[in-house]
């Protein structure tokens, strides 16, 4: 095939400013003269994921130019990103550690009357 479209996926912080990523993006791909101005490229959100915001990006180049604008629109996304605050997240979760107090002192008066059970009983001494 004489063209190929690239599909990048970049996930932002949700903080940061959509539309300042999406016109950093599109002037990325617009300043290349190796990308094709037909089919259009698409810069969009694409998902709202656990950790970030992520856009698509998908430019159509020639077959030949493919991992040179590849590696070129990484490079440069990232640059830009860094150079315009925007920040890359990495996975992250958070945890929401609910305690019942009434509930952990019950589990704590349990243990103390299992451990006083056990070392009440002694063994039988041995008749003769």
């Amino acid at each position: 095939k004489p063209t190929r479209r690239i599909d990048l996926v970049f996930g932002v912080g949700y903080d940061d400013d959509l539309k300042k990523v999406k016109e950093i993006l599109t002037k990325i791909v617009k300043d290349d003269e190796r990308i094709l101005d037909e089919p259009a490229p698409n810069v969009a959100v694409h998902t709202l994921n656990e950790s970030s915001v992520d856009f698509i990006c998908r430019p159509w180049v020639k077959t030949e130019d493919y991992w040179d604008v590849y590696w070129y629109l990484m490079e440069n996304v990232k640059i830009a990103f860094d150079k315009e605050g925007i920040t890359i997240p990495f996975p992250q979760r958070d945890m929401h550690i609910v305690s019942d107090v009434n509930l952990d002192n019950k589990k704590a008066n349990e243990n103390k009357k299992e451990a006083k059970s056990t070392t009440k009983a002694k063994p039988k001494a041995k008749s003769a």
